[in-house]
């Protein structure tokens, strides 16, 4: 994602002007924004939950919402570490 300005700025001869563009690369920005607002919903859903295994839909949905991802699904390995009987997919 690149943010832009654009400035005038003004001659001493009337009627002339400069204008200077400046483009600048906020990906990582916008990745770490988009990172901490998951990781504040995640933990506010964790907080609110009976349990871990309760809170997974709402875990994966905010995931998918925060990062801007249609999908989401939870691992084999942890559905067999969790005891949960079936995986799911999520899809936003």
């Amino acid at each position: 994602m690149i943010a832009f300005s654009c400035s005038v700025i003004p001659k001493k001869i009337k009627g002339l002007e400069d204008i200077v563009y400046i483009g600048r690369d906020i990906t990582a920005r916008q990745h770490r924004e988009q990172r901490t607002s998951t990781q504040y919903a995640i933990t506010r859903i964790l907080s609110e939950s009976q349990s871990v295994k309760q809170a997974i839909p709402q875990i994966l949905q905010s995931i998918c919402q925060n990062l801007g991802w249609d999908l989401a699904r939870i691992s084999h390995q942890l559905v067999k570490k969790m005891g949960i009987k079936t995986a799911k997919m999520y899809i936003w």
